[in-house]
């Protein structure tokens, strides 16, 4: 692991851990308002899975990940607040801050022990009775929506300078992603590597649905878009994709672009037809910070819901 990253998610990492430490005090102690204690450590535990996976530290992601369902379930009422409860959720933090403390042989360590003590912890309460908040199917017309159409790919001047390589094809993916992560289980960076799987992203954008962001998260739907160009036929292309939430339809240039472009590959002789595609694309660190952080946000409104 760069070691940029692994000093930047410790030091994050740590605030959390005091976060969550101080919380658990709290809840344990009693008060008058408890909730706001245990938001505050779902925050954490859900901070800390994130950067762990962001960084593939594969044990802090599976400890914080229990952790965090544990907290789940005391928000939602269906853990109660117990001296045995907050023992394990405290034993748990004091594992996860010892792998913090030794990053480098965090994913050797065996948590299998303190994961087991949470797992029995939460199925002893899904076994009371509580279950967790359904998530309602879209409605008839919510689905009708899902279906995209050439005109919701805009041909920027961006997708208008690179032309396919021969025998390569345009497609337009359109997805939710409130509806990939309810149905499937897909966050945006999964979405992100199965579309650079199935082809090259030419183009992309987000459409947000509802308010302004300035008035709070965005509301679902929450329209992803991109123009992505791949070898496949369309069936294939599916398939490779391998999202069942999205739709996807083959795209066209306009003819006066098709025929403004076509002699480009033979002006171009020995080099690569994708040259004017951007491959990579730099990012600053407190961007994805930002990012990260926004996500954990959705996240907890989602499971407030």
């Amino acid at each position: 692991m760069d070691p940029r990253f692994s000093e930047k998610f410790s030091s994050e990492a740590k605030e959390h851990l005091a976060g969550l430490t101080a919380s658990l005090i709290a809840i344990e102690r009693g008060g008058d308002e408890p909730r706001i204690h245990v938001e505050v450590a779902l925050r954490a535990a859900h901070s800390i899975k994130g950067g762990a996976g962001l960084v593939g530290l594969r044990n802090l992601e599976k400890l914080s990940h229990a952790i965090e369902t544990a907290f789940e379930l005391l928000r939602d009422g269906g853990l109660a607040v117990t001296t045995a409860t907050t023992d394990v959720l405290l034993s748990a933090v004091d594992r996860m801050t010892a792998l913090v403390d030794d990053l480098g042989h965090s994913d050797e360590a065996d948590v299998s022990g303190v994961i087991a003590a949470l797992a029995q912890l939460t199925a002893h309460s899904r076994g009371t009775g509580h279950e967790p908040p359904s998530i309602a199917a879209p409605s008839e017309e919510t689905a009708l929506q899902v279906a995209a159409q050439p005109r919701e790919f805009r041909m920027s001047a961006r997708v208008r300078a690179v032309v396919p390589p021969a025998g390569e094809s345009l497609y337009g993916v359109k997805l939710d992603f409130f509806a990939c992560q309810y149905q499937l289980g897909l966050d945006a960076i999964q979405i992100a590597l199965r579309l650079e799987r199935a082809g090259a992203i030419i183009d992309s954008r987000c459409d947000v649905s509802g308010s302004s962001l300035r008035e709070g998260l965005a509301t679902a739907p929450l329209w992803y878009r991109a123009i992505v160009s791949s070898p496949a036929d369309l069936a294939a292309f599916v398939k490779n994709l391998d999202i069942a939430c999205a739709t996807v339809i083959r795209l066209e240039l306009p003819d006066s672009e098709a025929g403004a472009q076509a002699p480009k590959p033979a002006r171009t002789a020995g080099a690569s037809p994708r040259a004017a595609a951007a491959t990579s694309l730099r990012v600053a660190i407190p961007i994805i910070d930002r990012v990260m952080e926004l996500a954990g946000e959705l996240a907890l409104v989602r499971n407030q819901s």
